[in-house]
């Protein structure tokens, strides 16, 4: 007759509980796409968490820690890599990055990447509501813009003394990303981490939408790089 081992029990009981957690963070992470991923956004209201895209049925309360869940948004420093990158990827040469752009009125912009021989950009829309919402990916116009200005810029001159420069509409060829769209929640629970669309899966939403954009882009231009020769005498 085989004895009972408490400990040996408790270990396995143990080891179950963590892959059932680590399945379903993963599971929550399979399912998030650009279609539905306001749907697991994460709110707390009258006693209880719950994901948007359930919140009218009572009985789909979240268990999570008391910990606050805080909401952020990718910024510029850590776009403009994933945006290089994804250009790479689908074929453009040497796409620049941080890339001063000037249109025929004389006036310029910062653009996140540019390709020159295709002459088209990406500009990341910065500035974002304190709401989330998925009418914010349906948005025409940038955040926070009066009436006939598509984009503003800052400048600083030596002084340190800021410019604003309003534009009428973007200059031709920039395809634009809107930060508004692109957030993502955290809280000090790893085990709650684990139900949240995090900063990974924020930024697999805008590789997702780069590769979209680009899919109405110029398409790469060959060039054909011919050898540097040094000529010795």
């Amino acid at each position: 007759m085989k004895l009972f081992n408490t400990s040996q029990f408790l270990f396995t009981v143990f080891l179950f509980l963590v892959s059932i957690t680590n399945a379903f963070g993963q599971n929550i992470a399979s399912k998030i796409d650009t279609s539905n991923y306001y749907d697991f956004y994460v709110n707390y209201s009258k006693g209880r968490w719950f994901y948007e895209g359930t919140k009218d049925n009572p009985n789909s309360s979240l268990n999570f820690d008391q910990t606050p869940v805080a909401t952020a948004w990718l910024t510029n420093l850590d776009v403009t890599p994933i945006i290089i990158e994804e250009l790479k990827l689908a074929g453009y040469k040497y796409p620049a990055d941080n890339v001063i752009l000037k249109n025929n009125a004389g006036q310029v912009l910062l653009v996140n990447a540019y390709c020159n021989n295709e002459k088209f950009g990406i500009l990341y829309l910065q500035g974002h509501y304190a709401n989330v919402s998925p009418k914010h990916r349906l948005a025409k116009t940038p955040l926070h813009r009066p009436p006939g200005v598509a984009y503003v810029e800052r400048i600083f001159d030596e002084s340190g003394k800021a410019e604003f420069i309003n534009f009428e509409e973007l200059p031709s060829g920039l395809l634009t990303l809107s930060e508004d769209c692109y957030w993502y929640q955290f809280s000090d629970s790893n085990k709650d981490n684990k139900k949240l669309v995090n900063k990974d899966i924020a930024i697999k939403i805008l590789r997702s939408d780069i590769r979209s954009r680009l899919a109405t882009a110029p398409k790469p231009i060959i060039v054909e790089e011919k050898p540097f020769v040094i000529m010795q005498q």
